[in-house]
């Protein structure tokens, strides 16, 4: 087991940058994304058919307005988590850097229960499906880094090793 969390330990992010600032980079991209995701899919929910979800069926109004809402709750609380983590790691806080991989782990169980639901429930559309597996994996490799980054701050040990 102790191989296994070794080999989880990142000792670069994308291979040429060092861990500070490539979880900076991707805290900071946490920000931007999460920040236009609040915005668009706040505009899909006041003006619908002019935003980023089209419905398709009347009867898939409430699935889809359940799924905004929950989309731009989810984004609200990242972009709170994001400034933690940018705080805990220019400040040298690692319980803020905490924060935000235990959140990050949650984020990424939603993410996954979502698409099953989206799937179970015939709310699917495979571009989107596509795209989710992209961002689960993307999210898992961010994951990754910060965490590594975490470790030689010089943390006890990280949320995942608990």
């Amino acid at each position: 087991m102790e191989r296994f969390k070794k080999a989880l330990i990142l000792t670069k992010c994308c291979f040429c940058m060092d861990l500070k600032n490539g979880s900076l980079i991707i805290l900071y991209y946490n920000l931007f994304s999460n920040s236009c995701n609040i915005v668009l899919y706040l505009m899909t929910l006041l003006a619908p058919g002019q935003g980023m979800i089209a419905k398709q069926e009347e009867n898939d109004d409430s699935f889809s307005d359940a799924v905004i809402i929950i989309v731009i709750i989810i984004s609200i609380v990242n972009v709170v988590v994001s400034i933690y983590g940018i705080l805990g790691i220019n400040r040298n806080i690692p319980r803020y850097v905490k924060i935000y991989l235990v959140y990050t782990l949650i984020y990424i169980a939603v993410i996954i229960f979502l698409v099953m639901l989206s799937v179970l429930t015939g709310h699917v559309d495979p571009a989107f499906i596509f795209w989710d597996i992209i961002s689960i994996l993307l999210y898992i490799y961010f994951y990754l880094v910060v965490r590594s980054y975490y470790l030689l701050m010089g943390a006890p040990s990280s949320p995942a090793s608990k």
